[in-house]
């Protein structure tokens, strides 16, 4: 789901506090209706922040779990965004406690290259995350 709109003032993250709002979020609606604009904390940048903050939640209780588990593989794959950058997406799958198995997402790395050597099997490219 999109947090941000093509506009500054519409997207799906204030549309979700308007429904806090709406909802009876006593706390919320006192915040907002009283603050200045300036104090709000509904910039591009606390929704950035708020985005990594839960990030870190989620990849941490799924790092735990595979703690838990009795062994994982570590999942990459390398592919260029639409910007021409080249990015590492690294996952893992795991058995969880339930028996299921499970493959989660961890996070994109972008690669920087370092320097490219033939050698006897062709052209080979190194990079460091």
């Amino acid at each position: 789901m999109a947090i941000r709109g093509k506009e500054s003032e519409e997207g799906n993250f204030k549309d979700l506090l308007k429904f806090r709002f709406g909802s009876g979020d006593l706390v919320l609606s006192e915040h907002l209706g009283t603050c200045r604009k300036s104090a709000k904390y509904t910039s591009h940048q606390v929704q950035n922040e708020l985005i990594e903050i839960c990030g870190n939640i989620v990849r941490k209780n799924i790092v735990k779990e595979v703690n838990r588990s009795e062994g994982f593989s570590l999942l990459a794959d390398e592919s260029a965004d639409i910007f021409g950058k080249e990015q590492l997406s690294i996952g893992v799958r795991f058995v969880d406690a339930l028996n299921n198995i499970r493959e989660e997402f961890l996070r994109f790395t972008e690669l920087v290259r370092m320097y490219g050597r033939k050698n006897h099997c062709g052209n080979n490219s190194f990079y460091r995350v």
